[in-house]
């Protein structure tokens, strides 16, 4: 039997986890082994409801889409807390904010955006989103 190919995904967030669940509906799991860098603690959460629970108008547990353990369940190496910190390109390899490596065939760089700061008039703040 031939290996599986490796799969690595930079980002747990709403798109990184999305593209998971994509890759396994279309049979993905039988295909690649699936890693995951994750800067965050924990499992994918619906970021969009994230006010709802720091305003105390939902439990936290309510925002998780992939709690850990649906990781594990289907085989995924997920890297928690730990930023994807350089790409070796060529190397095909990423290596994290740890000093973990991780190999891959095919990679997924789900990382979001940062906010964009600008000086508003009128504004004692030095940035006003």
């Amino acid at each position: 039997m031939a290996s599986k190919s490796r799969l690595l995904v930079i980002g747990n967030g709403m798109a990184g986890a999305r593209s998971i669940e994509e890759v396994l509906a279309r049979g993905g799991g039988e295909i690649f082994d699936i890693a995951v860098f994750g800067e965050e603690p924990l499992g994918n959460y619906n970021r969009i409801m994230l006010s709802a629970v720091l305003e105390g108008l939902m439990d936290a547990s309510a925002i998780l889409l992939n709690p850990l353990p649906w990781y594990q369940e289907r085989g995924i190496l997920l890297r928690t807390g730990v930023r994807a910190e350089r790409i070796f390109r060529y190397a095909r390899h990423v290596v994290g904010s740890d000093g973990s490596e991780e190999p891959y065939d095919k990679l997924i760089i789900a990382t979001g955006s940062l906010r964009l700061s600008h000086r508003s008039m009128g504004s004692p703040l030095r940035t006003a989103v």
